[in-house]
């Protein structure tokens, strides 16, 4: 508030009302009005205007607050096209801040740390009630948060398509880039090889009050994944780009807007079956029998650059996990459309799918003689009363009560987590998803397995520590985090993050957390 006092854009008379009426918080929204009725003036023409609109979308939903490099690049994009330096604001960063400040009325300001942000949060408050507002239009910014995820969501994607290389980010050079030369060089490569899936899943998260712009936004978006996803040297520099900043190129949640779709061929005999189904369970299970049988996965391994099949294997899911899953379906909010929980482990070698961990055998030469062999085992979870307290760890393997996927609600939400080295993973069982506000202060119960068997034997995952605790709802796909070497995690909870050492370390614990770096 203090920049935007002491800036150029307001005059002594705007001041002066600005300090008067300061401790009056209605009165914010009519300096605000003010405010950008000075905006709009100083933009009269479409481009300009669509700057400015751009620059407070990224500031107020972008998934962490910009860098003055990353900004200044971010509005000089072009979605599907190659950016041009001709559309940068300003050719250094000094002058760039200063356009900044004068085209959002001093409403956006650089912190100590270099980042751009409002100048206080009721500008964000203020941007969000516009949508409702009766204000004439011309005199407000109308921010749909569902459409500039998408557009971000998009703005991300083309940078990757079209800003980056299509080849190693090394270039000609023997040597691997450092991700701070790759920073200096490609300003936003790692906000967006790391947010575009956030922001695709919240653009197209439905919320039921979508406007015919954000209809067209979601779809728009829809078509670009869509087509990024065909091109295999895209997603390859997505995927060096993401392990060079070491973080995992997951989908996350963007995942939750493909679920399978459940559909029967007489789908009036489901729909009759479906609205009184306690009535008329031998029906239902007869159905539901029926519909367990014949899923299998397919796992193949290809080399992506030639588009090249190396290794291909399929297998069938037990029948018996299928009907657990089914029976949560028929029985949850919408039996039509339920998730099918898969995790890979980093080296893409063992998958958990429902409740069955499956060991995939390639041998070193896989171009030569590719294995087809292939191992399982069938995970549990102990029960919740048998959890331990914080403070231990289960030295040994406790007694199997029940299979994971077994759940206390229909509508419980279930992941799995392997650590990079594959050693060990988490399972978290929950009332939903995390940051799902309905779910904000909700207990999830975790479980950390550890492979006591050798990489050439049948996976033997055990329970070596179970917990319960709140997750951050703004943990998103990332709520924990293995270390990568030590059998300790980092957990997102509300308003601060635990780290839980669950098994014996080689070192002491003030050591390892004084010394190592957690990703």
């Amino acid at each position: 508030m203090v920049r935007y006092l002491s800036s150029d854009f307001i005059s002594s008379e705007d001041r002066h009302y600005a300090i008067s009426h300061m401790n009056l918080f209605e009165d914010l929204d009519s300096m605000y009005v003010q405010i950008f009725q000075k905006i709009r003036k100083s933009a009269p023409d479409k481009r300009s205007w669509a700057t400015v609109q751009k620059l407070f979308e990224w500031v107020a939903f972008a998934g962490r607050p910009l860098t003055a490099t990353e900004l200044r690049m971010a509005l000089s994009l072009a979605i599907g096209k190659p950016t041009k330096s001709s559309r940068f604001l300003a050719k250094n960063l000094n002058t760039f801040q200063k356009i900044i400040s004068r085209i959002s009325g001093a409403l956006v300001e650089f912190g100590q740390d270099k980042t751009a942000r409002f100048i206080h949060l009721s500008v964000l408050e203020f941007l969000i009630d516009s949508l409702t507002s009766d204000r004439p239009e011309k005199d407000r910014l109308r921010i749909s948060p569902a459409s500039t995820h998408c557009s971000i969501a998009m703005n991300c994607l083309s940078y990757l398509v079209h800003d980056i290389p299509r080849g190693p980010l090394c270039g000609l050079s023997p040597s691997r880039p450092s991700t701070r030369d790759l920073i200096s060089k490609y300003p936003l490569l790692l906000f967006s090889a790391q947010f575009w899936t956030h922001h695709g899943y919240l653009g197209l998260e439905k919320r039921g009050n979508e406007t015919k712009d954000t209809l067209q936004q979601q779809s728009n978006l829809l078509s670009m994944i869509t087509q990024f996803f065909l091109d295999s040297i895209s997603v390859t520099v997505w995927t060096e780009a993401s392990w060079t900043f070491k973080f995992e190129p997951s989908l996350g949640r963007l995942i939750d807007h493909a679920p399978i779709v459940f559909d029967l061929n007489d789908t009036r005999a489901f729909d009759e079956l479906m609205r009184d189904p306690d009535t008329q369970l031998p029906q239902l299970r007869q159905a539901l029998d029926l519909l367990a049988t014949g899923w299998y996965v397919d796992y193949t391994v290809k080399r992506i650059l030639e588009n090249k099949e190396v290794y291909r294997n399929t297998f069938e899911i037990p029948s018996e996990a299928i009907a657990v899953l089914l029976r949560r379906m028929v029985h949850s909010k919408n039996p039509r459309s339920f998730p099918f929980p898969v995790s890979l482990s980093d080296d893409l070698r063992q998958v958990a799918i429902l409740s069955y961990l499956v060991r995939i055998r390639l041998p070193t030469g896989i171009m030569d003689q590719p294995s087809k062999e292939f191992t399982a085992q069938e995970l549990v979870f102990t029960s919740l009363e048998q959890a331990l307290d914080n403070s231990q760890y289960v030295p040994r393997a406790q007694e199997h009560l029940w299979p994971i996927w077994e759940p206390e609600s229909p509508d419980h939400w279930y992941d799995i987590k392997f650590s990079s080295n594959a050693c060990y993973m988490i399972l978290l069982c929950g009332p939903g998803r995390p940051g799902n506000i309905d779910y904000f202060y909700a207990e999830w119960s975790l479980a950390i397995y550890q492979d006591q068997s050798s990489w050439n034997n049948a996976p033997n995952f055990q329970v070596v520590d179970q917990f319960k605790t709140n997750i951050s709802g703004h943990a998103l796909s990332r709520p924990v985090v293995f270390h990568p070497s030590e059998p300790l995690i980092a957990i997102s909870r509300l308003g601060v993050t635990s780290i839980r050492l669950f098994a014996k370390s080689r070192e002491p614990f003030s050591r390892l957390i004084r010394s190592s770096k957690l990703y």
